[in-house]
């Protein structure tokens, strides 16, 4: 079931959910949320049926669609993924005729318990079916602009003193992996109705990889000093704190300074085009780490 809700979830099929990995192996992991739900549901099944032989119909009928949804998937893969089209049909017939002897014999139980099975897959069907068509619903809302026809305004807001400047570092997260393509909402927030004027412009996006404990990252600059994009590729193990490796990228050491047991920053100052992220743990404030590390100090 675990393995199962993760790839529906990097198929937009299913809400994002925390995930735990309880070794370095991808392969095992553990959704709390899917435990929770599944006790809750086995709560309800043993309420429900009472005894072993009242729950035979139920189990039945959803062995058999188990059944032929997989010798249905296994043909569609052969005809369309491996082009043996010959050994799909075969294979497919084959094992659907077995298989729809099974299925006709348990619809007769339907009434006695099998409508279960058929009202926990309804409900499943419709929350996967709703969050594919919101999220197909907010890609298409989406418009890519190219970043660098804005790059002459974002830098004459940045230098005009009649807008006000709300802060020096103005971050955005994106979904966008192309550095050349921003989408327009973002550019349409700092742009229109109320600019946001700031010293720097910073547009993130994360990457999860398939190595438990990747961090690193790469910066692209567009030849300026007042807009970066970000990418930060963290492997599937590794905490997102964003914000704790996003100031280690803008301020190196040279940077930092101390001031009354403090550390503070100095100023901003482009970063490098390729890097490291060090993962520093906030309750070792006596450790020496190669970042600033102001935000111990918040």
């Amino acid at each position: 079931s675990f393995s199962l809700v993760s790839e529906a979830i990097r198929l937009d099929l299913m809400p994002h959910m925390q995930i735990t990995y309880p070794s370095q192996t991808k392969g095992q992991l553990y959704i709390p949320l899917v435990n929770s739900v599944m006790w809750v549901g086995c709560c309800a099944v043993v309420l429900l049926f009472r005894t072993a032989a009242h729950m035979e119909a139920a189990y039945g009928l959803s062995i058999t669609v188990t059944l032929l949804m997989t010798t249905f998937l296994l043909t569609v893969y052969l005809f369309k993924r491996k082009k043996r089209r010959i050994a799909a049909v075969v294979i497919g017939l084959v094992f659907a005729f077995i298989e729809l002897f099974f299925f006709v014999s348990s619809l007769t139980k339907f009434f006695k318990g099998g409508y279960f099975a058929v009202l926990i897959a309804a409900a499943l069907f419709v929350v996967m079916l709703s969050w594919y068509l919101g999220t197909q619903v907010e890609r298409m809302q989406g418009v890519p602009l190219k970043m660098r026809q804005y790059l002459p305004t974002l830098q004459a807001l940045r230098q005009d003193a009649s807008v006000p400047q709300i802060c020096e570092n103005l971050v955005y997260i994106t979904n966008n992996s192309d550095p050349e393509y921003m989408d327009r909402d973002i550019l349409y927030s700092i742009l229109d109705k109320g600019p946001k004027r700031a010293s720097a412009y910073w547009f993130i996006h994360i990457q999860v990889t398939d190595e438990p404990f990747t961090s690193d990252y790469s910066v692209e600059s567009y030849g300026t000093d007042y807009v970066f994009f970000v990418t930060i590729r963290l492997g599937f193990k590794v905490p997102q704190r964003v914000n704790v490796y996003l100031r280690q990228i803008m301020w190196p050491p040279a940077l930092c300074r101390n001031r009354c047991g403090n550390i503070l920053f100095t100023k901003t100052q482009p970063p490098a085009a390729f890097g490291s992220i060090t993962f520093v743990k906030p309750w070792r404030r006596k450790a020496t780490y190669p970042i600033c590390k102001s935000w111990l100090c918040a």
